[in-house]
C-alpha cells in the first residue's frame, strides 16, 4: 500500500482533511513514515523467516530437546 501511495504522488495526511474545514494548516503527511515503516516491518519479517530456516536446519541440541 505504502509503495502504490509513492507511485500515485498522493499524500497520507493525518488527520484527514474531510474532517477539516478547508483552511485548516494543521495536517501532517505521514506518507515518508508509512513508507519507511512497511519497508523495515518487511526487512524483519524477511529476518524472522531466514532465522526460522537456520534454526530448523540446525541439528537439536540438548536444550532444545528439554
Amino acid at each position: 500500500i505504502a509503495v502504490r501511495w509513492l507511485a500515485e504522488d498522493s499524500t497520507l495526511e493525518f488527520p484527514p482533511r474531510a474532517l477539516l474545514d478547508p483552511e485548516a494548516q494543521n495536517v501532517t503527511d505521514l506518507t515518508s513514515f508509512v513508507i519507511g515503516f512497511t519497508f523495515l516491518f518487511s526487512a524483519w519479517f524477511a529476518y524472522g523467516v531466514y532465522r526460522t530456516v537456520l534454526a530448523a536446519r540446525a541439528k537439536p541440541k540438548v536444550k532444545d530437546l528439554l
